[in-house]
């Protein structure tokens, strides 16, 4: 009896140490996922802190391009605006100048003029002075009325300066178009950015 009693006793220690030892590795098995969820959640905070910082660093980045690019397009379309208010002015001036210098006589009274000159002339009549002076003052007017020819500095001038104007205006138009080509793309970079950063 004694012997059974013994060996029931450290059957018993036998299993209270097994359970003891179980549920010591339970525990630190407790401990450390509770100090792994503890710095796990410590690396989420700073990751989201960092996210966070990024998400406003980017936004402040493409709030100041748009500005940027706000003010430079308002600024080239001013610019683009006085150049064609410029050429509207030359091309109404030029327009006026070619109207001045197009308007002439009409040949027929040019022509009677002289043929009465001319027939006097052949019938050997006196030549009437006053036909004379008249053809003279319609030749003199119908002279300065021609409009001036290409060649002339006036129209060489405004033609030279039209050319730059549409030179300007073609290649001011060539680096808006391609600022705004680079802003779409600029943005399209944050935008791809952003959204693979979160």
């Amino acid at each position: 009896m004694a012997s059974n009693s013994g060996i029931d006793w450290e059957r018993k220690i036998g299993a209270e140490r097994e359970r003891a030892e179980r549920e010591a590795a339970e525990h630190r098995t407790l401990d450390s996922s509770e100090q792994a969820i503890q710095r796990l959640q410590k690396e989420l905070l700073q990751t989201q802190e960092k996210l966070e910082l990024i998400v406003q660093r980017r936004e402040s980045e493409i709030q100041n391009a748009v500005d940027r690019s706000q003010e430079l397009l308002k600024k080239q379309e001013q610019e683009l605006r006085m150049v064609q208010e410029r050429l509207k002015v030359y091309e109404q001036e030029l327009q006026t100048f070619r109207s001045q210098q197009g308007a002439t006589f009409s040949g027929g009274s040019l022509e009677s003029k002289f043929s009465e000159v001319w027939k006097e002339q052949a019938t050997g009549s006196p030549i009437s002075t006053a036909n004379v002076d008249s053809s003279v003052d319609l030749g003199e007017d119908l002279a300065s009325s021609f409009p001036v020819p290409p060649t002339s500095p006036a129209n060489a001038v405004t033609s030279r300066f039209l050319q730059e104007e549409e030179q300007r205006t073609h290649e001011l138009l060539q680096r808006l178009n391609a600022h705004i080509e680079e802003l779409k793309q600029e943005s399209q970079s944050n935008v791809e950015h952003f959204t693979q950063s979160r």
